[in-house]
């Protein structure tokens, strides 16, 4: 099965639970406007004032390089990352205890979820700041490492996406902290699916190809709209039904993620495939070493 109908297919699977409680699909929503909030705060209350605009330089200058070294530019990024991290983390693991529920029959819903999560912020907190770290790391790595340092930067983030694929149901179902968390992830992940996993074979690729179909086609529009009506209304409306589509579109995908690691997690947990997934779906949720071209992805 080809990347683009096995995504097809994980997303009809995930649908399913979400059909059950569509409710799920406002937790993502609180997440993606607080972060966003928490950057404009933390950009325009810190680093805007500050003149810190330099930490978000991928290609620095010699002056900003310098500046990326003290200690103050780290702890404001550091300070970026985690506040960023904590609320989307905390709205997905309020994601996680949601679709458990529904995938296990039991009684709850997206208040059940945001009181899970309001339950766990210690280990919410503890792993966003893991994850800051993580970040610095990887952009020390990428901008001050040549070649080299980016090849180091990509396989890091790969390897730790890995190992915390299912930290968030991990979270939201178990009393453990952040870094009991991490590990608590890795080994489900390779007691059920094994040693030498690389990556998830999940719906990421159609995703980013329908985010990307639907701002190919917006730009598309726009452009004959504006060429064609001189008043530019016809054009800005068309933007803005776009502009809506595209957060109904980013909304849906990341709750249908949310679902797939909360069924994935529930399958290791529980040993049976959750209703509605097909046995391969999971089995072969994780792509192994060096059998990539053996297994579909």
């Amino acid at each position: 099965m080809g990347k683009i109908a096995r995504s097809w297919q994980l997303a009809k699977s995930s649908a399913r639970v979400l059909a059950s409680t569509p409710g799920l699909l406002i937790l993502p929503i609180p997440g993606l406007v607080g972060a966003a909030g928490a950057a404009a705060a933390i950009y325009f209350g810190i680093v805007e004032p500050l003149g810190l605009q330099s930490i978000f330089s991928d290609q620095a200058s010699d002056q900003a390089e310098s500046e990326a070294l003290k200690i103050e530019h780290g702890a404001v990024l550091f300070l970026f990352y985690v506040c960023t991290s904590f609320v989307l983390t905390f709205f997905n693991v309020a994601l996680a205890a949601a679709a458990l529920k529904a995938i296990r029959h039991q009684p709850g819903g997206v208040g059940a979820g945001i009181a899970a999560a309001a339950g766990k912020l210690w280990p919410i907190l503890g792993f966003s700041a893991a994850v800051a770290f993580l970040g610095l790391i990887r952009r020390f790595l990428s901008q001050r490492g040549g070649v080299a340092g980016g090849i180091a930067s990509g396989a890091l983030g790969i390897a730790a996406g890995v190992a915390t694929f299912l930290v968030t149901p991990v979270i939201a179902s178990e009393e453990v902290g952040p870094f009991a968390a991490i590990r608590r992830s890795a080994e489900l992940l390779r007691a059920t699916w094994g040693e030498n996993i690389v990556g998830s074979t999940g719906f990421s690729l159609l995703s980013v190809l329908s985010v990307f179909a639907l701002v190919a086609i917006g730009a598309g529009g726009a452009v004959a709209i504006f060429a064609i009506d001189p008043s530019q209304t016809l054009g800005v409306i068309w933007l803005a039904v776009i502009g809506a589509l595209l957060v109904v579109l980013v909304v849906t995908w990341s709750t249908l993620g949310g679902i797939y690691k909360a069924s994935l997690y529930a399958y290791a947990m529980d040993g049976a495939v959750p209703e509605g997934f097909a046995p391969d779906q999971i089995e072969h949720a994780f792509r192994k070493k060096g059998a990539a071209a053996a297994q579909p992805a």
